[in-house]
């Protein structure tokens, strides 16, 4: 509800500006009440808390007016956004493909190994799942860049 809720600021809003600030004190909102309220109900990313969706919900408003300042009111463009076409033009299909990916590695028993090696160089278990993450999503990129350059857009 909250992405549709950015989608029609973005729809209805003609200005770039105006439109690109309406995020902003949106995200920041979302972001600002979530951080208020964790001593009344924690964060917590497993049961999808309250305060888990609007910190979640208000990072990625802020995040996605961020890219417009830069993209649509800059006018800055270039070979890094390539990143967020691979993902923007497939996400359902690689969401689910993570998901499914995610399942098989659980089931063949080979996350533990991976994540254990990651920790092993970072030293750090925070670190071994930021790289875990990064690394999973840098497979799920790969999959996506040839679909991205030729143009295949997968609908479910």
């Amino acid at each position: 509800l909250i992405g549709f809720c950015c989608g029609r600021i973005i729809l209805t809003t003609s200005d770039k500006k105006d439109k690109v600030l309406r995020l902003f004190v949106t995200g920041f909102l979302l972001l600002a009440v979530g951080y208020l309220l964790t001593d009344a109900w924690p964060l917590n990313k497993r049961i999808w808390s309250p305060t888990f969706v609007l910190v979640s919900c208000g990072t990625g408003t802020l995040l996605l007016a961020t890219l417009m300042f830069i993209i649509d009111v800059q006018g800055q463009r270039g070979r890094w956004q390539t990143f967020f076409h691979v993902f923007g033009v497939n996400p359902l299909f690689l969401y689910v493909v993570s998901e499914l990916a995610a399942i098989v590695l659980d089931s063949l028993q080979a996350k533990a190994p991976i994540y254990q090696a990651l920790e092993a160089v970072t030293v750090n278990p925070y670190l071994a799942s930021l790289a875990y993450a990064v690394l999973f999503m840098g497979v799920m990129g790969a999959l996506g860049y040839p679909l991205y350059k030729k143009k295949i857009y997968i609908k479910l």
